[in-house]
């Protein structure tokens, strides 16, 4: 069995990231990192033992979403709720989530602590709209009848799958439909060109019934070359 993860304590990261007010963001990130939010014993801490008063804690914790002031599920379940998500049923995806994890009204972390439900402005793949990030985890296409898959895919994939993109699963089988190719300038650059090409002969030697289409940016230039799977509906 590998060794379990260090816990700081709140003096340790105070060392590591500073005593004045700038170190505020630092502190209270390290502080999130190890507990999953921002105990209150934790804040006092820091209070008494820096420059950073409980006023700047709350209006910094309170401004950026990152930050959480009570205790949140294992897995942090994120539902982009960004223009393009909006438009497309974002609000409807996070409901739905609520019902499957029997989240009552104001209630933001089911009954066995394992999932916390969150509105975020913007994952940043507006392309895969609507959007969820499990973790790391990213489900692209997200329809209201897809949420229990997409629960039971991460339930199948969180381990060894950190950082990955998911579309939306298709019917039993090979999904027919669209495969889309970035070919922005960042995909060119990172080898999407050859990945086009072997995508092309793969679907050829397999007979596979699929439209192969290059596209331009993807917004997501941190994770090119990438490949959208669409199936068809």
């Amino acid at each position: 069995m590998g060794e379990d993860k260090h816990i700081l304590s709140i003096e340790e990261i105070i060392e590591a990231k500073g005593r004045d007010k700038k170190a505020v963001i630092p502190i209270l990130q390290a502080i999130q990192n190890q507990y999953n939010y921002l105990p209150d014993n934790a804040l006092k801490e820091v209070c008494s033992k820096t420059d950073i008063t409980p006023g700047l804690i709350v209006g910094v914790a309170s401004f950026y979403t990152q930050f959480r002031l009570h205790p949140a599920g294992k897995h942090i379940i994120k539902v982009c709720s960004g223009t393009a998500c909006h438009v497309k049923g974002s609000e409807l995806v996070y409901d739905a989530f609520g019902r499957s994890l029997k989240l009552n009204p104001g209630q933001t972390t089911d009954e066995k602590g394992e999932y916390t439900l969150e509105r975020v402005n913007c994952l940043g793949c507006c392309t895969l709209a609507p959007v969820v990030q499990i973790d790391e985890i990213t489900y692209g296409h997200v329809s209201v009848e897809g949420v229990n898959n997409v629960l039971n895919a991460f339930e199948s994939d969180k381990l060894g799958q950190k950082g990955k993109i998911k579309i939306r699963d298709g019917e039993k089988g090979i999904p027919e439909g669209e495969i889309r190719i970035g070919l922005g300038s960042c995909c060119v650059a990172s080898g999407s060109e050859e990945v086009k090409k072997v995508v092309e002969r793969s679907v050829q030697d397999r007979n596979i019934n699929v439209k192969l289409k290059p596209v331009g940016c993807v917004g997501m230039c941190h994770q090119v070359p990438l490949l959208e799977m669409i199936p068809e509906r």
